[in-house]
């Protein structure tokens, strides 16, 4: 079965990529945060913990970034990027797995898994957009009273072992 992967980060339109051909391994095996209580039953589970930093030796391989421009509310909690994993038929094609390479130097990050409405471009997919698919949400929120610029850089491992690394330009109004 042929994977999509889809990063949003909020985009205008966002792009289903068919599988490729995986880059250089990554170490994707540790959970994105640590195992707590089992999150209650509902439509959203609450949003993770931070995930913790990688050593500089595991950055070294890592995908160049892409640069995403967010305005958040100072004091708000705000979503930043979504990330959408399909197959053809909608169902969850895996849990893409999140880590903060460099974190907010005014606020925090974390990352909620929960349903969500897609914009899958691809016409394999579109009819996706219809149906709440399994995704994940990345959440910032600036600490109480901050104005300005912050920046933090995410990575995004999705199930097919594709890669892509989010340089955030955060600005807190």
């Amino acid at each position: 079965m042929r994977l999509s992967h889809l990063a949003c980060a909020f985009m205008v339109s966002c792009t289903a990529a068919l599988a490729a051909e995986a880059p250089p391994p990554i170490d994707a095996t540790s959970p994105s945060a640590p195992a707590g209580p089992a999150a209650p039953a509902g439509p959203a589970a609450p949003a993770a913990p931070v995930a913790p930093k990688l050593p500089p030796s595991e950055t070294a391989r890592l995908p160049k970034a892409s640069e995403v421009i967010r305005f958040v509310p100072s004091g708000d909690e705000a979503t930043v990027a979504l990330s959408a994993v399909a197959n053809p038929d909608c169902s969850s094609a895996g849990k893409t797995v999140s880590r903060i390479l460099t974190p907010p130097q005014h606020g925090e990050v974390t990352f909620v898994y929960k349903k969500l409405f897609s914009t899958f471009s691809s016409r394999i997919y579109e009819h996706c957009n219809e149906v709440e698919v399994p995704g994940m949400e990345t959440h910032y929120k600036s600490a109480p009273d901050f104005f300005g610029e912050d920046t933090v850089d995410v990575l995004y491992i999705y199930p097919n072992g594709n890669a892509q690394t989010i340089h955030f330009v955060i600005e807190v109004k």
